[in-house]
């Protein structure tokens, strides 16, 4: 945003240049006569007794204005090529506003091409910014160093994978460019580039890296659905089975938001089905909170333990149960899930199902032995519990199967 309204403002700026308040005559006519383009009113003027070049701000237009020619009359008459006009080197005020011709002019004047301004904006990162190609190349041959960071640690590989400008990252990947500073791959998986997260990854990228949030690359990847992306940075080496700091897989992250092919990928890839969070919780229990069936058939499929539990001793059943997903239910009960599991509370399934007045959920757990007289460490039963919520359904079929008042 700096360097959009630091452009933006160069119009604006070039007046008050021109404004000259204070000025000698002959300094403020060279400057007009700059700005018009007239080489032969600069060439009359450059003659002129009296006359300090270096006073001026003449060899600041020339460059904004991309003008080789004037440009080169005013260092013949000794113009300084490392002057700056409002804290920033005009070198790097050319580079701004793609003034090729000019650049290579001040490179050829011996200018360093890493020098910044205020706030550390170099003329290579600005050129990688506003995506030119050119410019970018001149610098890299000219020294300018590709690992160049500004006051806020940006570097040219950031701004250019920012902007998508992907000829300039593969310029400075070939010249050096480190694509671990400032973390250029989120960068273009956020844009979903697929091309520069390639050419990253290929320059040695660490796919493995820990977000500031503390996630990891993976799992913010496999959360979001995307399995171009996790596919790619499997490819790249992203260890499929890393953990983020609340011990949570990429194949948790995926599960607990209902995405299958992010999930198949990641089970061919070698993801732990049974590795266990910080809690205690598993890819399965996610699944089965979620309630989406898919996914529980493909964990299932893959050896996810149907009766592990977390901290608190609960199961994926009793997620399923909690949220009412009947169908999800089905499938963990036929794949032998306890079906009178409790938790630390000695709540069970049946228990959670019958509080939250899920009927069918209650018939497939009674259905396959729940038992409906189980007592929670506080005294009470799946039928007290419906009782006191008036949920006369879940009350009738809890009596049917012999519940006691």
């Amino acid at each position: 945003m700096r360097i959009k309204i630091k452009k933006l403002c160069l119009l604006f700026l070039t007046a008050i240049l021109l404004s000259g308040c204070g000025k000698a005559d002959l300094q403020k006519k060279l400057e007009r006569a700059v700005t018009q383009g007239d080489r032969k009113e600069v060439a009359r003027l450059l003659e002129q007794p009296g006359l300090d070049i270096n006073k001026s701000n003449a060899l600041f237009l020339a460059a904004l204005h991309d003008n080789p020619v004037i440009f080169n009359q005013l260092l013949q008459a000794g113009a300084n090529p490392n002057a700056s006009v409002l804290d920033r080197p005009v070198l790097v005020w050319a580079a701004s506003v793609g003034a090729e011709n000019v650049l290579e002019m001040f490179l050829e004047a011996g200018v360093d091409p890493n020098k910044m301004d205020g706030d550390g904006d170099s003329a290579l990162l600005l050129a990688a910014a506003t995506g030119n190609t050119d410019m970018v190349r001149l610098l890299l041959l000219a020294g300018a160093d590709p690992n160049i960071t500004n006051l806020d640690r940006d570097t040219p590989l950031s701004f250019a994978t920012l902007w998508g400008h992907i000829n300039i990252i593969k310029w400075l990947l070939r010249s050096g460019a480190d694509p671990n500073i400032r973390m250029p791959l989120l960068l273009a998986i956020d844009n979903n580039d697929v091309d520069a997260v390639r050419l990253l990854l290929d320059a040695g990228a660490d796919p493995n890296i820990l977000l500031s949030d503390g996630t990891i690359l993976l799992g913010h990847e496999s959360f979001a659905g995307h399995a171009d992306m996790v596919e790619l940075l499997l490819q790249g080496g992203a260890n499929v089975n890393a953990a983020d700091q609340d011990g949570i897989t990429a194949l948790m992250y995926a599960s607990m938001n209902g995405h299958a092919d992010v999930v198949q990928l990641l089970l061919r890839a070698g993801a732990d089905v049974n590795a266990v969070g910080q809690d205690g919780s598993t890819a399965l229990m996610y699944a089965s909170n979620k309630g989406d069936t898919e996914v529980v058939q493909s964990l299932l499929r893959a050896g996810a333990n149907v009766n592990a539990a977390d901290r608190d001793g609960a199961t994926a059943l009793m997620d399923a149960s909690y949220n009412g997903h009947a169908d999800v239910v089905q499938l963990l009960l036929r794949a032998g899930a306890n079906v009178n599991a409790a938790d630390k509370d000695g709540i069970t399934a049946l228990i959670i199902a019958s509080q939250e007045n899920y009927t069918e959920v209650v018939q497939l757990l009674l259905g396959a032995g729940a038992d409906v007289n189980t007592v929670t460490h506080e005294g009470v039963t799946a039928l007290l519990l419906a009782q006191r919520q008036g949920h006369k359904d879940v009350v009738r079929l809890l009596k049917q199967y012999g519940a006691r008042e």
